[in-house]
């Protein structure tokens, strides 16, 4: 692990205790939607299975996830220890997205996994990310989940790409848009570098001009070449 990197997970792994910790100190009620989720998964630790809360519209993703750690852990379903599965998500979330940006940025990514970079951790600290990452919602670990479909289909582990996106409609339905793009993303990555098999016709290349020199005639044959493309591969 890069130094810098490694100084600044440090920093914001014990930045994020340290919130978690004062934030169950001051607030020691189930907080905004917390009223929802914080029951219904206290019915799951005592193995009701059949209770549900009509007001949830999300997935019990959260709910499984958080059994899944209480049996491995052993912790109680209190709400300071509830909590502990969306802070536990945050901060496996700068692991994720260093495979992310080493694809998108073209370089190698750390030799180890657990190795994450300096601008992972900066993007996992957006606020938006982080706030959520201490109560216990569904964001953190949808938005985990969905960056690592991405991440598995980019690298054209397909299989697990959908697993991953199983998993994270299971936090979040509408992540169904996101397991799209993750698929509809490698295609087209797949069909625009690809090569020619030895002793075989070129593949089909699709149309991707410039945007500065894209007019929109060329959007006709960009829809038209796409299946054409896929069709293909399969050959």
């Amino acid at each position: 692990m890069s130094s810098l990197g490694a100084t600044a997970f440090v920093i914001f792994s014990v930045v994020s205790i340290v919130t978690l910790k004062e934030l169950n100190m001051q607030v020691t009620e189930p907080y905004m939607d917390e009223p929802f989720h914080i029951p219904q998964v206290q019915e799951y630790c005592q193995e009701n299975w059949t209770y549900w809360d009509p007001k949830i519209t999300t997935p019990p993703g959260l709910y499984v996830l958080t059994i899944i750690l209480k049996n491995i852990f052993m912790f109680k379903c209190k709400l300071p220890t509830l909590r502990l599965t969306p802070l536990l998500t945050l901060l496996l979330l700068p692991f994720a997205l260093t495979r992310l940006f080493c694809y998108h940025q073209r370089i190698r990514p750390p030799p180890s996994k657990l190795t994450p970079t300096l601008d992972a951790v900066v993007a996992a600290a957006f606020p938006i990310a982080w706030f959520f990452g201490f109560l216990y919602y569904t964001e953190v670990p949808s938005l985990l989940f969905v960056v690592l479909t991405i991440v598995a289909a980019t690298q054209g582990r397909h299989w697990l790409a959908a697993l991953l996106g199983l998993v994270s409609c299971m936090f979040r339905q509408t992540n169904i848009i996101w397991v799209l793009y993750a698929y509809a993303s490698s295609q087209l990555m797949y069909l625009r570098f690809r090569r020619a098999l030895p002793n075989a016709p070129p593949p089909a290349k699709l149309h991707d001009p410039p945007a500065l020199a894209a007019t929109p005639g060329p959007y006709l044959p960009d829809f038209l070449e796409v299946p054409a493309a896929e069709i293909s591969s399969l050959n």
